[in-house]
């Protein structure tokens, strides 16, 4: 049987650059398919404003700077930000408050971090040592100078054709994303659970 679709367009959009390369790399089923486009990130302040609006126009109130707060926790990731909107306003929700604020936000990152503890554990239990240090060393150093003397001698990194070698593992698995100059955790929770993680 043969479907014949050529009035219909496909979208396909993701986070995950390996999982995106998988579907429209070579010798993949939507290579060339049609035109890549990659897309910059949502404007923080927009983001803010658009969740401050959307608390505001269901009748909640959030604090100053709580819109800000999850969008620069959730990394501006699109799903990681809306998630942890959502998240917050049905917490807030839940205990009948009509306000939100930063001590819910961080309530709810609590709650959201218990429940991925052994997903995330499960993940760090498969990297190497080098790796750990080194994904450890991204999040502590905001995914900047990975490959200087002071981080290497901090976060006892080893030398730069080591960390090299753990950061493209790494950005294998999708663990981390290099942005420009530096790297970044895809995901922001497991960023704040290793961020919180004692050593």
């Amino acid at each position: 049987m043969r479907c014949v679709q050529r009035q219909v367009g496909y979208i396909f959009a993701g986070s995950e650059p390996s999982l995106m390369e998988k579907m429209i790399g070579p010798r993949r089923p939507f290579y060339k398919a049609g035109p890549v486009m990659r897309l910059h990130k949502i404007s923080p302040t927009l983001f803010g404003d658009f969740i401050e609006q959307r608390f505001v126009k269901t009748g909640m109130k959030p604090d100053a700077g709580v819109a800000e707060a999850i969008v620069e926790l959730a990394g501006n990731l699109p799903y990681d930000v809306q998630r942890l909107a959502h998240e917050t306003w049905d917490d807030v929700r839940a205990k009948g408050a009509r306000k939100a604020t930063l001590e819910d936000l961080h309530g709810t990152l609590t709650r959201l971090l218990s429940e991925q503890e052994t997903i995330f554990e499960a993940l760090w239990q498969r990297l190497t040592l080098q790796q750990r240090a080194t994904l450890r060393a991204v999040v502590l150093q905001g995914g900047r100078e990975i490959h200087s003397a002071d981080a290497r001698s901090r976060h006892r990194l080893g030398g730069p054709s080591t960390i090299q070698k753990s950061l493209a593992a790494l950005t294998k698995q999708d663990v981390l994303l290099k942005e420009g100059p530096r790297y970044v955790v895809v995901d922001s929770l497991l960023r704040e659970w290793v961020a919180r993680r004692t050593f």
